[in-house]
C-alpha cells in the first residue's frame, strides 16, 4: 500500500545533473528503481561519492473523493490569514508535529 516520490533533490540547483520526477509503487515493482537524470550541457567530470542524486518522499496510497466549493468572499484565503501575523505565522498556525515510527 505504499509508494515514493522521486524527485530532484530539493534547493540543489548546484548538481551538475536533473533528476527527473515520478511515482513509483514500490510494493508491487521486483525490480531495482533506476534513477534517471540529465547531465547539464557544460558538465565534464566525474560526479563526487556522497553527492544526492534523488529525493525520495514515501507515501501511504489509500482512495479519496475530491471536493469542490464556490467562493463566496466570506472565507478568509490562506493569504489573508497569513497576513494576520508574519512571524512565525506557519509554525503557530499551521505546522503539526510529525512522528516517524
Amino acid at each position: 500500500g505504499y509508494s515514493i516520490s522521486i524527485t530532484h533533490p530539493h534547493h540543489r540547483f548546484d548538481l551538475p545533473f536533473l533528476t527527473l520526477s515520478a511515482v513509483v509503487d514500490t510494493d508491487n515493482l521486483p525490480n531495482t528503481i533506476v534513477f534517471p537524470f540529465l547531465i547539464k550541457k557544460d558538465f565534464e567530470g566525474i560526479i563526487p561519492e556522497d553527492t544526492p542524486i534523488a529525493q525520495i518522499l514515501p507515501f501511504k496510497r489509500e482512495e479519496w473523493d475530491s471536493e469542490k466549493s464556490n467562493f463566496d468572499g466570506t472565507t478568509l484565503n490562506g493569504t489573508d490569514i497569513i497576513k494576520q501575523g508574519y512571524i512565525r505565522t506557519y509554525k503557530h498556525k499551521f505546522w503539526n508535529k510529525k512522528s516517524y515510527r
